[in-house]
């Protein structure tokens, strides 16, 4: 792999995990801090089921 795209593929890595660490901040930040009814509502276990198939329909290297 040329040394350009090395260094693009490393920086949409970061990139992604950055987004993907907000995200997780911000269904925490939904849920504890600003009482959001449909976080609150959804039993923990319900939460940490569905999360990983959402971060993992972002991360799809298929999608654009």
């Amino acid at each position: 792999m040329p040394p350009l795209l090395r260094a693009r593929t490393r920086s949409l890595t970061r990139l992604r995990a950055a987004l993907l660490r907000t995200i997780t901040l911000g269904v925490t930040a939904g849920h504890q801090l600003l009482e959001l009814d449909e976080l609150r509502e959804v039993p923990r276990e319900e939460s940490a089921r569905v999360l990983p198939s959402v971060l993992r329909a972002l991360t799809d290297r298929d999608v654009s």
